[in-house]
């Protein structure tokens, strides 16, 4: 192969490695502070390890890992970042930290779309406390406790609303006696 130096006087200087027209090109600017590296020809420059490839940043920016180049995350737009698997953009982080899971129309907080959309709040320890929301295909939303306590409780600073596992309902006691207590 070939290795071409410009001028140092110029713009910026830069080495080139040539090998069978593929050339790869490695830039410093003027003031030193930002090193470039380009692939004239494909336009993906490949960082490997031990001969594998471990990252890859195609022409548009993505940044994919392996030869798996349906899976990376790119940036879609100024202060955003978009992840993609199967070659489908599962989750959206915009500048204002709204986040987009399944969607890139991201109008609260945390906007989640999908089919039957699901949400589990789940303890990291080993009992099964859990709340979880749902929509169902028919289009019932559901909000429940399905857990060995089986309670749902809704509180605030001067009361409470609490669903026991066997139907009952209290208002402002934790401990219903009756379908209805108040």
């Amino acid at each position: 192969g070939n290795i071409a130096i410009r001028d140092p006087a110029t713009a910026s200087q830069f080495l080139g490695f040539y090998h069978n027209r593929n050339v790869l090109k490695a830039s410093i600017d003027k003031t030193g502070n930002n090193l470039t590296f380009e692939n004239v020809d494909s336009g993906i420059i490949d960082y490997k390890i031990g001969g594998s490839s471990r990252v890859s940043i195609g022409s548009t920016g993505k940044i994919f890992f392996g030869t798996d180049d349906n899976t990376y995350f790119y940036r879609p737009g100024a202060d955003t970042l978009a992840f993609v698997t199967a070659g489908t953009e599962r989750l959206r982080i915009r500048s204002d930290g709204h986040i987009g899971i399944g969607t890139d129309v991201v109008n609260k907080l945390v906007s989640i779309k999908a089919v039957h959309p699901f949400l589990r709040l789940e303890a990291s320890d080993t009992s099964d406390k859990r709340l979880d929301f749902q929509v169902s295909s028919a289009g019932i939303a559901t909000i429940s406790a399905e857990q060995s306590s089986q309670q749902l409780s809704f509180k605030t600073t001067s009361g409470e609303v609490r669903i026991l596992s066997d139907g009952k309902v209290g208002i402002g006691t934790d401990n219903p006696g009756a379908p209805l207590h108040i």
